[in-house]
């Protein structure tokens, strides 16, 4: 054996090498799916219902489950969470029992936008233990200078943020004088932005200017998507730039029980796959009985 391959050395006949090509990586499609619901109401006579059954998931019975399998799930808090809330059955200043946090623990909320007309109901104080009940449950939020949260979801980041054009007060709430700046900064750190509005006029199916003029100022700062509350009726969406606008998704869990149109709502089940986000709406009803149900 060594004489050949002596031999086949001397005649400079070499060994063929296998080309080996290389295999390219084709990263596969994710999709990401990211609920929102309309308003949610912990106060009044949801509140007084929870503490009256000392079942503070009671609204969320019924839809707890389908919620629970978004990426992430992301409300519109209109109620300051307080050691001091009495119970009421009527009134404009809003509060909640601290215990209302078990309910979004059990419908797998994410992320709470706090920037809205009545989170400054019981004023700093307020919101500050507010925002200590959603830290300590393991809840992010929005809609105030430390509230601009980035979460990973399947190697991507989704940047969430949250202001209200109604009322922001003194509590620390964001209005929108720094709307294109705060978008702007987000789109560096994260994949996805996702811009919530409280704005807008009440019981009005249709977006006003102010509300179309803030969306797409949203957008042209480098929002992915953009979702409204505050009318408490459902309004329509539109696409600007290619980017998605829902102006309104209407009531989630209220009790305002006395139309047709305000126990009505839809949750937005937005998925993003290759930096688009397409849509579809879930119909919820609050009934008589203040329990949301899909419809």
């Amino acid at each position: 054996m060594k004489w050949l391959i002596w031999l086949v050395a001397a005649l400079g006949l070499g060994v063929a090498t296998p080309r080996v090509t290389p295999v390219k990586r084709v990263e596969q499609p994710v999709t990401i799916s990211i609920a929102v619901t309309g308003d949610v109401l912990l106060a009044r006579s949801v509140n007084a219902k929870m503490v009256e059954l000392n079942d503070f998931t009671y609204p969320w019975k019924n839809v707890a489950e389908k919620l629970r399998g978004a990426d992430v799930t992301y409300i519109n808090l209109e109620t300051p969470l307080t050691t001091d809330c009495r119970p009421t059955m009527e009134g404009m200043t809003f509060c909640g029992d601290v215990r209302g946090v078990q309910g979004l623990k059990f419908a797998g909320v994410d992320v709470a936008n706090l920037a809205n007309n009545h989170a400054c109901n019981y004023g700093a104080a307020g919101l500050s233990q507010t925002k200590e009940v959603l830290r300590n449950a393991g809840i992010s939020w929005t809609g105030t200078e430390d509230g601009e949260p980035v979460i990973e979801v399947k190697k991507k980041k989704i940047g969430f943020l949250g202001f209200s054009d109604l009322g922001a007060g003194g509590c620390g709430i964001n209005g929108t004088a720094k709307l294109t700046e705060k978008v702007k900064s987000l789109k560096e750190l994260a994949d996805l932005v996702v811009v919530q509005f409280h704005f807008g006029l009440e019981y009005r199916d249709k977006p006003a200017v102010r509300q179309v003029n803030l969306a797409r100022q949203a957008i042209d700062a480098g929002a992915d998507l953009v979702v409204g509350n505050h009318p408490h009726w459902i309004q329509t969406t539109e696409r600007y730039k290619d980017k998605l606008i829902v102006y309104s998704h209407g009531n989630f869990i209220f009790d305002q029980t006395w139309s047709k149109k305000t126990m009505e709502g839809v949750v937005g089940w937005y998925e993003w796959e290759n930096a688009s986000v397409s849509a579809s709406f879930l119909p919820v009803n609050t009934g008589y009985d203040l329990q949301t149900r899909w419809e």
